[in-house]
């Protein structure tokens, strides 16, 4: 059995329109994946290259106390790989692109600094898969484009040119930055699925 993880790292730039409100925010995502193939004499894993992407979404703020807030968003997000094979003088390449659709729900601890707010969080996130596309590059053949379904269908590979996936992921987030008195923050996160995400 094949298994697929994604673990994410996101940095992100946040402008609020007011504080402890509702806001915007773009950044980039770092994300890379772990291959696991269950074989009867064990497990291999692949670790791939990690990839760039961004982010966009809405983010708010409900404080409960002084210094505790909930903080859920709602994020556009893409993530992906880069696997690099070359044997016998021959290489072979996958580069994959996979949009998701994000909800993070974090809950905040906020403690004033300088004429700002320092926050650290974590809570959960919740995945949906949209869209993706994978382009595998071999020596002396033609490159291939497929795309990524988030159908679950299984043993779907051997009947069509596309990648089946899970459209599903739960992880855990752990976040961090600083709220400037005008609202404008900065923080920086790190996001890791805990589903096995290829559908066979």
């Amino acid at each position: 059995m094949k298994k697929l993880l994604f673990a994410a790292v996101c940095t992100i730039i946040a402008a609020s329109s007011s504080a402890q409100s509702f806001g915007v925010q773009i950044g980039g995502n770092l994300a890379s994946t772990k291959l696991e193939y269950k074989l009867p004499g064990g497990t291999i894993s692949q670790d791939n290259k990690s990839k760039l992407g961004f982010l966009i979404g809405a983010v708010a703020e409900f404080p409960f106390t002084s210094s505790i807030s909930f903080r859920p968003e709602l994020n556009f997000i893409q993530k992906g790989y880069k696997f690099d094979l070359t044997e016998s003088g021959e290489t072979f390449t996958e580069d994959a692109t996979l949009n998701y659709i994000e909800l993070p729900l974090n809950f905040i601890y906020n403690a004033p600094a300088g004429k700002g707010t320092f926050f650290v969080g974590a809570g959960p996130n919740f995945s949906f898969g949209l869209s993706g596309k994978i382009k595998t590059t071999e020596t002396g053949e033609p490159n291939e484009n497929s795309d990524i379904k988030f159908d679950g269908k299984e043993n779907a590979a051997s009947t069509d040119n596309n990648y089946h996936l899970k459209g599903f992921d739960l992880g855990g987030n752990l976040l961090a930055g600083y709220k400037l008195a005008n609202g404008l923050s900065f923080n920086i996160g790190y996001t890791i699925g805990f589903f096995n995400i290829i559908a066979d």
